[in-house]
This record gives C-alpha cells, sequence and structure tokens, in this order.
C-alpha cells in the first residue's frame, strides 16, 4: 500500500471551500478524512493579529493530526486558507513525512464570482486583491505542483466530484 498523503487545497475566501468540504464529508472517497482548516487547534487571529504565525501553528497541528491519521493507513485532506507548498517543508512537523506524501490543490473562481459569493453570505468587508498578484501567486503554486480546481459554472456537487478523482488517483 502507498503512504498515506497529507493534502491541502488552499484558496481565497468565497472561492466555495466549506460548501466542497460539506459534499466530500457526504460522500467521502474511501481512505480519506476530511478537515477544515480554521477548525484546528488554535483560535483564528483577532483583528490587527498577524494571520502568519497562526497558519504556521494551525499547519503543524494538522500535520500532526495526519500522522495519527496516518497511523491508521487514512489519507487526510485538509481545506482552507493554509500555507503555501514552498513553505512546508519549513515546519516542523514536515519532518514526520516523505516529500511524495503532500499533495496540493487551489479552488479558484473570477473575481466577480467570488465577490457575489461573499456578498450573499454577508460578508460586508471585502479585501480587493491585486489581480495580477492573485494570479502570480496561483502560477507560482502550479509550478511546485498545485492542481487547480475552478468553481466557475460549476455546482459544488461536481467540484467535489473533481476533487475525488484527483484524490483517487493519488491514493492508487
Amino acid at each position: 500500500m502507498k503512504k498515506p498523503h497529507f493534502v491541502l487545497i488552499n484558496g481565497r475566501g468565497g472561492v466555495g471551500k466549506t460548501t466542497t468540504l460539506h459534499r466530500l464529508l457526504e460522500h467521502p472517497p474511501q481512505g480519506w478524512i476530511f478537515f477544515d482548516f480554521d477548525d484546528g487547534k488554535f483560535p483564528p487571529p483577532r483583528d490587527g493579529e498577524s494571520g502568519k504565525e497562526w497558519r504556521r501553528q494551525q499547519h503543524n497541528w494538522w500535520l500532526s493530526v495526519a500522522k495519527a491519521w496516518h497511523g491508521q493507513n487514512m489519507h487526510v485532506c485538509v481545506l482552507g486558507v493554509g500555507i503555501f507548498p514552498w513553505q512546508v517543508p519549513e515546519l516542523e512537523a514536515a519532518q514526520h513525512f516523505d516529500a511524495d506524501q503532500f499533495a496540493y490543490g487551489v479552488m479558484t473562481c473570477s473575481p466577480k464570482t467570488r465577490r457575489a459569493r461573499l456578498l450573499q453570505r454577508g460578508t460586508t468587508q471585502i479585501a480587493e486583491y491585486d489581480e495580477e498578484q492573485a494570479r502570480g501567486l496561483l502560477a507560482k503554486m502550479k509550478a511546485h505542483g498545485a492542481v487547480e480546481f475552478s468553481t466557475e459554472e460549476k455546482t459544488p456537487e461536481e467540484v467535489a466530484e473533481d476533487i475525488r478523482a484527483w484524490l483517487n488517483s493519488l491514493s492508487m
């Protein structure tokens, strides 16, 4: 049997991570367990506090959770705004994994769709991102092996099915 994977699927607020997570939890692929990055050990930072240290601590926490599940031959997938693939080797808990046990996804949608989704769920303060910078970050993530999952013009179930197929290909 292949060694269990630790998969992190990133995406900006409003791309559909939480909605997709619920669909994955309803029909998980065999051998996989799913978590929301924000539901880890550490509470999210308050306004004005740096999220960088929180993300590092939270990611180390999820790696320790994955290590425990891997002992039961379960693959672990965490969806949320975590850290980036190139930052993982710097984490203390990453030493318990081989490089080929990590896989990364990134969920995307257009700025217009993202804004509409955030407004629909009642988010009144929408961070305006430099779209050129966002495209550069996506390109960098893909260069580090991240697989893109567009949520544009797809139902949450369709996105979840795309992710299930990818996860199944990793675990074969």
